[in-house]
């Protein structure tokens, strides 16, 4: 379900980019604008969900609305909305496509009229100015692909403008389609997917509500020798086992060492405050002990205690009306 919405987001963003330019009323392009911007939110979680970049390039693919209704063809029926459908096209590998894989497609404008040796398939990136051109039965993904591909094919090598105002489409037999290469993942993904944040969250969670009978124990190791560390904690019979960076289990230790030591600072700091702070307090109680019967007795209410601080040096004026300046 997440493959399929996440197809369908995209398809979402890349219909705004593309219509953009043919919106003259201001009004109405600042709401669709609006829109535009929480679809490409939505793009981002689905790109996480499924495995892949969150933001994988800085520009997106706009699509005219021949070329949308060829995406969404799929997903929907019965549906006139007056403009033609360039010819689906649907890419056939099984399996996870990746840079170096060579795609395989069928379209309805494929067929045996067609010779498949005279067509070519076009990428479109969105971080490119043009599509890459390669022969119909070579279309192999480059290395270093990253994030959603369009592709289209075409009767000639001629590339694809990205500029959708400019981008000529005489010569498209079918598509576009559109191919997802996750090469790099986001370390929120694996989380999200595997469920291994919320895990040990509900081990902690356990063990500080668990009964004396159950055992909860916490384990950072690191090895100076291997690219990970481990952190695992577990409750009970239960272990949930995350791999992490060595910079990340530095971090980790560091953290821990200066909450140790903030820890202690402020509480050798709180005793030497305590005692040099008794003998004034002393001296300030008697001044200021029919006032502090007049602190906050309700938790919420106003404190309405007037006098001197417990050390002596701060007046404090507590809750009080003043009067208003005359005129």
């Amino acid at each position: 379900m997440a493959a399929t919405a996440r197809v369908v987001e995209n398809l979402g963003v890349a219909a705004y980019l593309g219509a953009a330019h043919l919106v003259s009323d201001p009004v109405l392009l600042t709401a669709a604008a609006s829109i535009l911007t929480v679809e490409a939110r939505h793009q981002t979680v689905l790109n996480i969900l499924n495995g892949g970049s969150a933001i994988p390039s800085a520009f997106d693919i706009p699509f005219n609305p021949s070329e949308v209704l060829a995406v969404a063809s799929p997903f929907i029926s019965g549906c006139d909305v007056g403009v033609v459908a360039n010819p689906t096209l649907s890419i056939t590998n099984t399996g996870t496509v990746a840079p170096g894989t060579a795609l395989t497609f069928s379209s309805t404008a494929i067929n045996g009229s067609v010779d498949a040796s005279t067509l070519f398939c076009q990428m479109m990136f969105g971080n490119s100015s043009f599509s890459l051109a390669l022969p119909f039965n070579q279309c192999v993904v480059p290395p270093g692909t990253n994030g959603p591909v369009a592709v289209y094919v075409t009767s000639d090598d001629q590339p694809l403008e990205n500029n959708i105002r400019d981008q000529a489409t005489v010569n498209l037999i079918a598509g576009p389609t559109m191919a997802y290469i996750d090469t790099v993942v986001e370390d929120l993904g694996t989380i999200a997917r595997t469920g291994s944040s919320s895990g040990s969250s509900s081990s902690s969670s356990s063990s500080s509500g668990s009964s004396s009978s159950d055992s909860s124990s916490s384990a950072l190791s690191s090895d100076s020798s291997s690219s990970t560390a481990t952190a695992s904690i577990s409750l009970g019979t239960s272990t949930s086992t995350t791999t992490i960076s060595p910079a990340d289990a530095s971090s980790i230790i560091a953290s821990a060492a200066s909450a140790s030591a903030t820890a202690s600072g402020s509480a050798s700091a709180a005793a030497t405050g305590t005692d040099s702070a008794a003998p004034a307090a002393t001296s300030a109680a008697n001044n200021s002990a029919a006032g502090s019967t007049q602190d906050v007795q309700t938790p919420g209410g106003p404190n309405l205690y007037t006098g001197p601080s417990g050390d002596g040096t701060l007046q404090i004026l507590g809750w009080s009306n003043v009067a208003p300046a005359s005129a």
